[in-house]
């Protein structure tokens, strides 16, 4: 099954805004860090079995916005846009 990649403009601009509050953060735990990555990733779990609040997710504090961002990055099987390990978002829909 191919990984589905449409969003609407509105959730596009909002992962654009969550990947340029994410990567100061990343920079300060000297982690590296892709615009485009980050953006691919978010966009496939959303669209691909974990659909996610993400205007709440950009708004949440750093502690929980972090908690998911990094475990999206850590557990996103590229391949599928699937979640693995059981990890589940906070701001999951």
């Amino acid at each position: 099954m191919a990984v589905e990649w449409d969003v609407s403009k509105a959730d596009a601009r909002l992962i654009v805004k969550m990947a340029e509050r994410a990567e100061p953060l990343f920079a300060r735990q000297e982690v590296e860090f892709n615009r485009t990555h980050f953006c691919m990733d978010v966009t496939a779990v959303h669209r691909n079995g974990c659909p996610l609040r993400l205007a709440e997710l950009l708004a949440a504090d750093e502690f929980e916005f972090l908690h998911d961002i990094a475990g999206i990055r850590r557990f996103v099987d590229r391949s599928t846009g699937e979640l693995t390990r059981g990890f589940h978002p906070r701001f999951a829909v």
